[in-house]
C-alpha cells in the first residue's frame, strides 16, 4: 500500500455512530498474553495497562477531539482501532458500568459534553485495516 493511501483509508467508508452500537475487539493485537470472555473485562484491561485514565480526564477536560476516525469493522461494528477512545467514552457514559469495575470519574470543574456519535471509517476486515494501523503506530496519527 502506497504512503498516501496507508496514511488515511477510504473517505467514501466514513459516518458517524453511537459509541454504545460499537464492540470491542476481544482479539486486539495489543492483548497478546491476554483473553476475554466480555467486554467488561477489555475495559478493565484497557483502564488499569493502557491509561483509559488519562484520556478520560482528557475528554471531560477539553471535550472529545474527533482528530481521527475510529476504525471499525462493517460485518460486526467491532472496533479495530480506537477501543481505548471507546473504554473512555463507555466509562465517562455509563454509571452502572463504574460501579461495576469500581471506577470514579476524576473531579473536572465544568466537564465537557460527550458526543452522540463519533466518526468511524468503515472496513471490511483486519487486512484491509492492517496498513492503516501499523503505519498510524510508527508514524504517529
Amino acid at each position: 500500500m502506497s504512503r498516501s493511501k496507508a496514511n488515511h483509508l477510504s473517505d467514501g467508508d466514513v459516518s458517524h455512530i453511537e459509541p454504545s452500537k460499537l464492540n470491542f475487539d476481544l482479539a486486539n493485537p495489543r492483548f497478546v498474553d491476554e483473553q476475554f470472555s466480555d467486554e467488561t473485562e477489555v475495559i478493565r484491561y484497557l483502564y488499569e495497562q493502557m491509561d483509559v485514565d488519562e484520556l478520560i480526564q482528557s475528554i471531560l477536560s477539553a471535550g472529545y477531539l474527533d482528530y481521527e476516525p475510529i476504525i471499525v469493522q462493517r460485518s460486526d461494528n467491532v472496533v479495530l482501532e480506537g477501543n481505548r477512545r471507546l473504554a473512555a467514552l463507555r466509562l465517562i457514559s455509563d454509571q452502572a458500568l463504574r460501579d461495576a469495575l469500581e471506577i470514579s470519574l476524576p473531579a473536572i470543574p465544568a466537564p465537557k459534553t460527550l458526543p452522540d456519535r463519533v466518526r468511524v471509517s468503515w472496513v471490511a476486515d483486519r487486512k484491509e485495516a492492517r496498513d492503516f494501523i501499523g503505519f498510524k503506530h510508527i508514524n504517529g496519527p
